[in-house]
């Protein structure tokens, strides 16, 4: 008697799969050729910018030597934000006025505040934290599911000899 294997509903065979780079690249040559600011095996990762001409006029690029994407980032001038820097904000100067904000501390070291700026249909978040290390905050619009993970492939090269 012969095993034979049967293929799951969720597994395509060799013959019926056709690669699509996560719709940001052309397959080409055994290979995705991912489309601008695309990169990864499959162009599954974004970055912001290349260059600090994707930055416009108020921004520059800068590769933050992350282990996550993006790894290139735009850094706005002060009173300047959105992904290009085109966005104006209120924002003039490092000096707030914190009565303007919401306060939540998160612990005895890390205080947020927030406002909500309602003609440019945005939230202003200030971070204030007593730290030796990097801060950071993040979160995801409400359509993208716990299950959703953007994270990089990382490979253990072992204990170095």
């Amino acid at each position: 008697m012969t095993a034979r294997l049967m293929p799951t509903p969720d597994v395509l065979l060799g013959d019926k799969f056709k690669e699509n780079c996560s719709g940001h690249g052309r397959y080409l040559l055994a290979k995705c050729r991912c489309d601008r600011l695309y990169y990864g095996p499959r162009c599954q990762y974004r970055d912001e910018c290349i260059d600090s001409k994707d930055c416009g006029d108020h921004g520059k690029c800068y590769d933050i030597g992350g282990t996550s994407a993006p790894r290139k980032q735009c850094y706005c001038e002060l009173g300047w934000f959105g992904q290009d820097c085109s966005k104006r904000s209120p924002m003039k100067s490092t000096e707030l006025d914190f009565a303007s904000y919401t306060k939540r501390e998160l612990s005895n070291t890390f205080h947020l505040y927030w406002r909500i700026l309602h003609d440019l249909g945005e939230v202003e978040m200030v971070m204030v934290v007593n730290s030796t290390s990097y801060v950071g905050l993040g979160w995801r619009p409400r359509s993208l599911t716990a299950t959703c993970k953007n994270f990089p492939d990382l490979q253990d090269l072992g204990t170095p000899q």
